[in-house]
């Protein structure tokens, strides 16, 4: 596993892998649907492909993101602002989804993913982003449409096993990635909130500081492997 990869499966590795076991996901089936196709998106789209054999319909607004997506595995992608959005997921799904993952987070994700399931009973929406907002919503639709709606922050100790196997096994392709600078983190943060950065974006120490780096712990570790009357480890 690349070094600007393997780290990151902690975190939104395990967010992933944590959102597609909630999602009641059987195998090979052609009716899920990820929103997002961002870092996160992307990657639960390598994830589902290794782990459920599914190869998900992707929602975004940007249709760069989308290029990268349908390249990457997804079985059609369309874009969030298409005025047939709700019949496209239907005429590929037989109906509507029944499980849509939700990256974003956001009011309007929401409402979005309200429609995704067409007419169909049962379903289960996953929230995982944290954009946030507030939205109504109709209990009794809840009760009619037998639907669920769950919330994922990371994941659990077991389900990082079991995402490391996958990893260990070569089963998940990795996402592409962009090395920056790490001097460069501000430039960084403006391009994700602006919506310029396109999947992940690894930031990366120079080498002259990781050369001190390394220099001051291999002295530290020679100096306290002298001897002295504290027994100290190095």
């Amino acid at each position: 596993t690349p070094d600007e990869v393997a780290g990151s499966y902690a975190c939104r590795g395990l967010t992933a892998y944590s959102a597609l076991k909630k999602a009641n996901l059987v195998k090979a089936q052609n009716s899920v649907v990820i929103i997002s196709a961002g870092g996160l998106g992307l990657l639960s789209l390598k994830i589902i492909q290794a782990a459920y054999s599914i190869n998900p319909i992707v929602v975004d607004i940007d249709d760069e993101k989308l290029v990268l997506a349908k390249q990457a595995g997804a079985s059609e992608v369309i874009n969030s602002r298409d005025e047939r959005l709700y019949e496209k997921i239907a005429e590929l799904t037989n109906g509507g989804a029944t499980s849509v993952i939700d990256f974003v987070g956001a009011a309007e994700t929401f409402e979005l993913a309200s429609g995704m399931f067409g007419m169909k009973r049962g379903g289960t929406y996953v929230i995982v982003g944290l954009i946030g907002g507030e939205t109504n919503l109709q209990l009794p639709m809840i009760t009619l449409t037998a639907r669920t709606i769950r919330g994922v922050y990371v994941g659990s100790l077991q389900e990082m096993s079991e995402l490391m196997e996958l990893v260990r096994e070569n089963k998940i392709e990795h996402v592409e990635v962009e090395k920056r600078n790490a001097s460069e983190a501000n430039k960084t943060l403006n391009d994700l909130k602006n919506g310029k950065t396109v999947s992940y974006t690894h930031l990366r120490a120079h080498e002259t500081l990781r050369y001190r780096v390394c220099r001051l712990k291999l002295e530290k570790k020679k100096g306290g492997g002298g001897g002295g009357g504290g027994g100290g480890r190095g």
